[in-house]
């Protein structure tokens, strides 16, 4: 019994697993809003980012590569009232941009208001 029990133990595990060493997690990832605008942040693969920008109404971040920085969830921002929060995650080695832009009613509308809209955008390596 205690032999079938280690057979099965070593059949699960994957190729290059060491038994009983679990694999270490990423580290906690940056929590960055809009002072962040125009600086690079670097992530391992797994790691997670938090975006949180207050200022103005801002449509929700993107990743210009979702293939290595995913966009995993967001709450608030445009067109509500209030402050956008998005989570990133690290995927793929490579670069990334996320970007986010401020957002109006009137600029949806006819005719079409003439504000200015900020653009915020955070690069990301992710290695």
């Amino acid at each position: 019994m205690l032999l079938a029990a280690l057979l099965l133990g070593v059949a699960g595990m994957g190729c290059g697993e060491q038994q009983g060493v679990p694999r270490a997690a990423p580290p906690p990832g940056p929590v960055l809003g809009d002072a962040a605008d125009g600086t690079t942040v670097h992530l391992v693969r797994g790691q997670h980012l938090q975006v949180r920008l207050s200022r103005g109404s801002y449509d929700p971040p993107m990743s210009s590569r979702p293939a290595s920085v995913v966009r995993r969830r967001t709450v608030g921002g445009y067109p509500g009232t209030h402050p956008v929060e998005a989570d990133f995650q690290a995927l793929a080695s490579g670069p990334a941009e996320i970007t986010a832009t401020t957002d109006a009613g009137c600029l949806h509308g006819r005719p079409r208001c003439l504000i200015p809209q900020r653009l915020w955008t955070l690069h990301v390596v992710v290695r």
